[in-house]
């Protein structure tokens, strides 16, 4: 298996209640998945498409504390279809999950802070090489 070749290390959130919201009309949002201090990954169900499709910032959030990441700048690296267990198939045959990477641009030190609190505070720990990516290509 070859190692990841990631700048950061990522990490997991303890809890589900980490969430990320994409673009400026919060176009895409969802559960963080893993998030480093270069990106994050985070799955959301695919609605009706929305006319904009700005990207370039995230806010991120927890739900049951006071830290909200604001307005940081983004690219999104993928947004794919993933696959979902048979029994989930069936109770919502009709919904896609998907999720979506993005990396961080040009943090501002305040960003910094926030996103170094948050690794730390509500993080279980690093994700370990190998860890496997349940992405479908569209």
């Amino acid at each position: 298996m070859e190692p990841e070749r990631r700048r950061h290390i990522r990490h997991i959130p303890q809890k589900q209640n980490a969430f990320a919201a994409l673009g400026q009309d919060f176009a895409k949002a969802g559960k963080i998945r893993d998030i480093s201090l270069g990106g994050l990954s985070f799955e959301y169900i695919a609605g009706q498409s929305i006319a904009t499709n700005d990207d370039s910032r995230v806010d991120i959030f927890l739900t049951d504390m006071p830290l909200h990441i604001r307005n940081a700048q983004c690219q999104a690296i993928y947004d794919d279809r993933i696959s979902m267990p048979q029994m989930e198939k069936d109770i919502s045959s009709s919904l896609t999950v998907r999720r979506t990477g993005i990396k961080f641009i040009m943090l501002s030190e305040k960003h910094k802070e926030q996103l170094n609190m948050l690794i730390s505070l509500f993080c279980a720990g690093s994700v370990q090489q190998g860890f496997e990516k349940q992405r479908l290509r569209p």
